[in-house]
């Protein structure tokens, strides 16, 4: 087995075992390994390169420790699910995990993310790994423009989410 393949063995198993420890502590049911990912991104600031965090050589107690601080930080203000993909057609990406689809595509709005880029807040497809500015539709992958989703589409997906976070402000619509 290659040291970097033994990393991410290792990585995994610590981040399941700390996923287990704080829903043990009373921590939300949400805690899940890409809530645990995103804590370790932000408290690192990995956002360019976030497989930097698996050289980290983390262990489980460390991931504990990171995500029991930055878990207000990390939770989905609110996920939404849209039934048919808003991204072009011609953006394909390949992905680096498995897929699991179910009725498309989703995509995670943090209320305290520390990355502003490309708004704040933005949504995140981590399916896809990409971010989209919720004031343009512009979607990005770290942090180089892809493209612009369809202005209806946007319009749709900003009436889906603007009644779910109204406390939270949405950047000014720029369509």
């Amino acid at each position: 087995m290659t040291p970097k393949k033994q990393l991410l063995i290792t990585y995994h198993s610590n981040s399941r075992n700390a996923c287990e420890i704080l829903r043990q502590q009373g921590f939300s049911p949400q805690i899940d390994e890409s809530v645990i990912w995103q804590s370790l991104i932000y408290e690192y600031d990995c956002f360019d390169n976030p497989t930097d965090i698996i050289f980290k050589k983390l262990t489980t107690e460390e991931i504990v420790s990171i995500v029991s601080k930055n878990i207000l930080r990390v939770i989905p203000l609110y996920e939404i699910i849209v039934e048919k993909s808003i991204l072009p057609d011609n953006f394909n990406r390949t992905l680096i995990k498995a897929e699991l689809r179910f009725k498309g595509e989703k995509w995670v709005i943090h209320k305290w993310d520390k990355d502003f880029f490309p708004s704040s807040p933005h949504a995140h497809n981590y399916e896809k790994n990409v971010t989209l500015h919720l004031g343009n539709g512009s979607f990005y992958e770290k942090r180089i423009k892809q493209g612009q989703i369809n202005k209806k589409d946007f319009i749709n997906l900003g009436n889906l989410i603007q009644p779910k976070i109204l406390p939270v402000m949405l950047p000014t619509l720029e369509v």
